[in-house]
């Protein structure tokens, strides 16, 4: 159930993709916002190169992109587990012919329809290559005598390290107690693996300048001050402002930037990642949501299955009471969607791709990027266009 929920709303969704992209800037705390910069600058031209040099050199990578589901990369739900105890789904006949399913071929499916997803975590992840030509310089740098392969081991698994532990991983060492509990308490953390990733990053800033603080001294605790309040800014303020940018529609960009978007960017950089709390998270981004008078505001996500079975019930409350024939349409439409995802397949996604492309002919250039985007109607017509 949960994987299918997984799966449902995040594939076949171009707009989750572009949002993984920001965590890129989440490498830039490690070496410095000017060595993150200067660096990223200089590994742009050999971008290709050098990522198949430290991707070569990463089995964690190879095992991230090649032989793993990634909805199990994000959230850490393992199919193989399941395949050795029932690896057979579906055995009978079907239009009169023997029909065998395998495990592993839903995991293909299912892999497929999460590929803009791969895509868009690997685009966030190569925010580390300027960190591993910085580190292979530095290597270079302390021992001139080296050679190449042994610059690029260094190199790799120092960034692969830090890859793991600031985006999505489904590493047990990148994982909290809710997250390693059992099944229940996975079944209430979903899509809270890099919110946690991040949160951890900045908490443990907050540790060490409260121990600086205490001792009045800027010598005591981990790290300089400096360095903390980097972290601190990075994860809390930073990371999250860019994300919630992009999901607002790039405004200023490809949207039109009002009031209401520097509200929102400044209640993301005061609340930062304090969704990652366990339920106390879902309640502070609920008053967020109800202060932007969201209309999702009040659906909380902590609960996703339940969220499934709610969707329902609230479309079939909606078309039973509509009046007019349009508007029971529009809520058979929700009602048929939100039960085709039970099985795990993006049916809203595709839906709302279906209608952003027949669109395009009547949308100006900003409108059209956000609509092959898959921006939502909400995002795309109070943000894109100048009418209400």
């Amino acid at each position: 159930m949960i994987n299918n929920f997984i799966v449902s709303k995040l594939g076949f969704n171009p707009t989750i993709m572009v949002k993984q992209l920001t965590s890129a800037i989440a490498f830039s705390d490690y070496i410095g916002w000017g060595n993150w910069s200067l660096y990223m600058a200089k590994a742009m031209p050999d971008a290709k190169k050098l990522w198949k040099e430290w991707y070569d050199n990463s089995p964690v990578l190879q095992e991230r992109y090649e032989n793993s589901n990634m909805g199990e990369v994000l959230e850490g739900y393992n199919r193989t587990a399941v395949a050795k105890t029932s690896p057979v789904l579906l055995n009978k006949k079907l239009f009169g012919k023997d029909v065998t399913i395998l495990d592993s071929d839903v995991a293909k499916w299912q892999n497929s329809l999460m590929y803009l997803i791969k895509v868009g975590d690997k685009g966030g992840v190569m925010g580390g290559l300027a960190n591993y030509l910085y580190y292979k310089d530095e290597f270079k740098a302390k021992n001139p005598n080296a050679t190449e392969q042994q610059a690029i081991d260094y190199a790799s698994r120092k960034a692969t390290r830090q890859a793991v532990s600031t985006q999505q991983d489904s590493g047990i060492t990148n994982k909290d107690w809710y997250q390693t509990s059992g099944p229940m308490f996975r079944f209430l953390n979903v899509f809270m693996s890099s919110p946690k990733a991040l949160f951890r990053k900045e908490m443990y800033a907050v540790m060490q300048l409260y121990r600086k603080i205490s001792a009045r001294s800027t010598k005591a605790g981990a790290g300089s001050l400096t360095d903390n309040l980097r972290t601190l800014i990075t994860y809390h303020v930073g990371v999250p402002m860019l994300f919630q940018w992009v999901a607002l529609g790039l405004p200023g960009v490809l949207a039109n930037w009002d009031e209401e978007d520097e509200e929102s960017l400044g209640r993301a950089a005061i609340l930062g990642n304090l969704n990652a709390l366990f339920i106390v998270g879902d309640l502070l981004l609920g008053i967020k949501d109800y202060l932007e008078d969201n209309p999702w505001a009040g659906e909380f996500k902590t609960l996703p299955i339940f969220e499934q079975a709610s969707e329902i019930l609230q479309d079939l409350k909606a078309y039973s009471k509509a009046k007019k024939d349009e508007t029971k349409e529009k809520h058979l439409v929700k009602l048929i969607n939100h039960t085709i995802e039970l099985t795990g397949i993006p049916a809203s996604s595709m839906y709302r791709m279906y209608n952003n492309l027949t669109e395009l002919s009547n949308s100006d250039t900003g409108e059209a990027i956000l609509r092959l985007l898959n921006f939502s109607d909400y995002v795309v017509e109070e943000k894109a266009s100048e009418k209400k």
